[in-house]
């Protein structure tokens, strides 16, 4: 098991061996980590538009971030994606617009 492996269970309240402590997370870290997570999705989305769209490709491994952030619906846009770096580009606008409702909206 890797430590990344482990320090992610806690988090994500799914012990895969063994049990782990609950964290409790202090105020602060509530605080200043949202600001940051933002700043690294939005540099992720940037990515995907420069790096991905450009070149007609789509991938992740996420497996229950959309139902954890409670974005399930971006789904149905994801499976409409295409191979054209304009479609990908729209949808990642589309995807990014979607994410600010839920950040400013929780």
């Amino acid at each position: 098991m890797s430590l990344m492996q482990f320090s992610a269970e806690p988090a994500g309240n799914q012990v895969l061996v063994g049990s782990l402590p609950q964290p409790d997370y202090p105020p602060a870290l509530r605080t200043h980590a949202p600001p940051a997570w933002w700043s690294r999705a939005e540099l992720t989305l940037e990515y995907a538009r420069t790096a991905y769209a450009a070149r007609g490709q789509w991938s992740t491994n996420e497996k229950r971030l959309l139902d954890q952030a409670g974005l399930r619906h971006l789904d149905a846009l994801i499976c409409t994606m295409t191979p054209d770096s304009g479609a990908l580009t729209t949808a990642l606008d589309r995807v990014a617009d979607a994410l600010r409702r839920a950040v400013a909206d929780p």
